[in-house]
């Protein structure tokens, strides 16, 4: 029994220490969630808007998704491999308004096709890698 002893208090601190890691990274999600949040209500998204998310299986896109919903918003994911014509369908459909996107190939597909949805109002992209020279707002 002395031997399950050690090896028992061993287990639990490894178990507390896991389960601090798990909460402390729960807790950033919610103060990302919270600032996405409140940072597509600073641009104006309302209860009824419509929400893009276009990009690949990332926390960020998801925590967009909720944040949507907590404003009373719907979010609308589309593939990321769509080509600019068949987001520009969705968009039109859905009334878009904002868009949340993963990085420069999604932007880029939206610019293309902005003229054709002018409810397009906002992009919002999560990695700026290339976009450094953009002019558009």
């Amino acid at each position: 029994m002395g031997e399950r002893g050690s090896h028992g208090v061993e287990l639990a601190a490894h178990r507390r220490i896991d389960h601090l890691v798990a909460d402390q990274h729960a807790h950033a999600a919610d103060q990302r969630r919270l600032d996405l949040h409140g940072g597509l209500a600073e641009l104006g998204f309302r209860r009824g808007d419509n929400l893009a998310v276009i990009g690949d299986n990332r926390p960020r896109l998801y925590w967009a998704m909720t944040a949507a919903q907590c404003l009373g918003g719907i979010p609308v994911p589309m593939y990321q491999d769509a080509v600019a014509q068949e987001l520009e369908y969705v968009l039109q459909d859905a009334g878009i308004r904002f868009a949340i996107v993963e990085d420069q190939e999604q932007v880029d597909k939206l610019i293309e096709v902005r003229e054709q949805c002018p409810a397009l109002a906002h992009i919002v992209y999560d990695d700026p890698r290339g976009l450094r020279h953009y002019t558009q707002p």
